[in-house]
């Protein structure tokens, strides 16, 4: 480690030395990247309904389907004990 450390500190290495050939090349253009609001999109009824949607879907899914196969499994594992 002490190896690398005194190498990099040498005026000559890779790093403190800069090529015309790496350096960034000009800018193209000068435009500018929009900021995108999305707090309508957040306070959208359609977007808010959708996502209450998929939540209740989601809960009623491991209701219905994921806890009973759960319990199925606890009580087969509690018995062949």
């Amino acid at each position: 480690m002490h190896d690398l450390f005194v190498k990099v500190q040498d005026p000559d290495h890779c790093l403190h030395v800069r090529s015309t050939t790496n350096s960034l090349r000009e800018r193209g253009h000068n435009f500018e990247l929009y900021e995108y609001n999305y707090t309508f999109f957040r306070q959208s009824f359609v977007a808010n309904c959708l996502f209450k949607f998929f939540i209740v879907v989601y809960m009623l899914v491991l209701v219905v389907v994921f806890f009973p196969i759960m319990f199925v499994f606890i009580f087969v594992f509690s018995v062949a004990l």
